[in-house]
């Protein structure tokens, strides 16, 4: 096994391959172990609207039997830091960028409100 690249898309922290994947070659049958280094990458910010896929790291593999994909789970602890302070202005400026309306309620017909009256 010769030439492993990695790479991994757009996600919601931003989480990057911060150096090139390096391993030595694997003969068949063989095993190797390596670390890879991430780091946070704002231009790796998934910025589409709505939903993302949250704590989901979505990764392709390639080597010289092709590309291989596959999902992997982000933990909080990894990317969160308990001492982070955000500058206010910061904080006002996302905040302001809200939608008016961030939630809709609406009701469903012959549905009772929860604690409302049963049909």
């Amino acid at each position: 096994l010769t030439g492993v690249a990695l790479q991994i898309n757009k996600n919601s922290f931003g989480v990057a391959v911060n150096t090139p994947l390096t391993l030595p070659p694997v003969p068949p049958g063989g095993s190797q172990s390596t670390s890879l280094h991430l780091s946070i990458d704002p231009s790796k910010l998934d910025s589409r609207p709505g939903p993302t896929a949250g704590c989901t790291l979505q990764v392709a593999v390639k080597n010289m039997g092709g590309v291989f994909y596959f999902t992997d789970h982000i933990r909080l602890q990894a990317v969160l830091q308990q001492s982070y302070t955000m500058p206010q202005q910061d904080y006002l400026s996302q905040w302001q960028a809200l939608p008016p309306n961030p939630a809709a309620v609406s009701g469903i017909g012959g549905v009772p409100p929860p604690g409302g009256p049963a049909p």
